[in-house]
């Protein structure tokens, strides 16, 4: 991510990809294939990477999470936000 571009709620995210993935008893482990780092996902992390699957802005995201999980909005945003953060210094997804 660039530092001159803010994320936000509005911000589309999608997959990188170029992105090796794989699942292991309910964890899944991604990894950009060129110059990344892996990260390994919990169940929720899973269901963040695979509602990524088509790019969608990160407020939509949240509110898929907040509906399947019965979620605070304003908690789930804070820590997505700050996942899809993580996730985009690894170059796993891109802002689309």
């Amino acid at each position: 991510m660039k530092a001159s571009t803010p994320l936000t709620l509005e911000t589309v995210i999608a997959h990188t990809p170029e992105v090796f993935r794989a699942e292991l008893d309910g964890t899944l482990l991604v990894a950009a294939r060129y110059g990344g780092q892996g990260h390994c996902m919990d169940p929720v992390g899973l269901a963040i990477w695979e509602n990524l699957a088509e790019p969608r802005s990160i407020k939509s995201l949240c509110e898929l999470l907040c509906d399947r999980y019965e979620a605070e909005i304003t908690e789930c945003e804070r820590d997505v936000l700050e996942f899809i953060a993580q996730l985009l210094d690894k170059k796993m997804l891109v802002i689309a």
